[in-house]
């Protein structure tokens, strides 16, 4: 029989346990699946890209996280180019922000540039020819 002192816990070692809980890598550990197969498990936290800011403090447009660069006018949301090029999507606000301030545009004018329906339409084009 062995006796046990009254007030006293010992928890045990990590490697009585089996799993070295600080050096551990989080994409390193592997899960086996209900077909056996083994499968890598993503535990942990998982690093976020870092927010895009504006090009400096007066720039008018605000990033978005779509990766657009956008405008609330009127009470409606505005996209005006992707964060990349943020002299581009500037030059689009500069262009079209008087009638969108003055409640005469409600949408911006796509002319010249290949949108989603034009792309579908010469896709099922191409595919009937």
């Amino acid at each position: 029989m062995i006796a046990k002192s009254v007030g006293t816990h010992v928890s045990p070692s990590p490697a009585d346990v089996g799993v070295s809980r600080r050096s551990e890598d989080p994409v390193a550990r592997v899960s086996p699946t209900p077909s056996g197969r083994k499968r890598a498990a993503v535990t942990g936290s998982t690093q976020r890209k870092a927010p895009v800011r504006k090009p400096y403090p007066s720039f008018p447009l605000t990033p978005h996280p779509s990766g657009q660069f956008c405008k609330k006018i009127r009470g409606k949301l505005f996209y005006f180019g992707p964060v990349h090029d943020p002299d581009a999507a500037l030059d689009r606000y500069h262009k079209h922000c008087q009638g969108l301030h003055s409640g005469q545009v409600t949408t911006v004018d796509r002319s010249g540039e290949l949108t989603l329906a034009e792309l579908a339409n010469r896709f099922l084009a191409a595919k009937d020819r």
